[in-house]
């Protein structure tokens, strides 16, 4: 999922998170504060950086995925 590079952590980047999807995010002050780039987020900071988040495996991007989901649903839903 794209979210249109707005340098946030808009809405949208914790519900795809939260349905387990890979995000791609660009990168912006603050970010690990919400998701470890690399572990629970991809980073498009270059065109090769997106190039080989295309290039992973199935079972890369579900465990990112998942990670992604697990951190959005304990930190960062209405109740906490």
């Amino acid at each position: 999922m794209w979210d249109g590079g707005r340098g946030t952590a808009g809405a949208r980047r914790f519900e795809a998170t939260a349905c387990g999807a890979a995000v791609l995010s660009d990168a912006f002050e603050g970010l690990d504060a919400f998701s470890r780039p690399g572990d629970e987020i991809l980073l498009a900071q270059t065109p090769e950086a997106v190039m080989g988040a295309l290039d992973l495996s199935d079972a890369a991007l579900r465990r990112i995925a998942e990670a992604g989901r697990a951190r959005t649903l304990a930190d960062h839903t209405a109740d906490r």
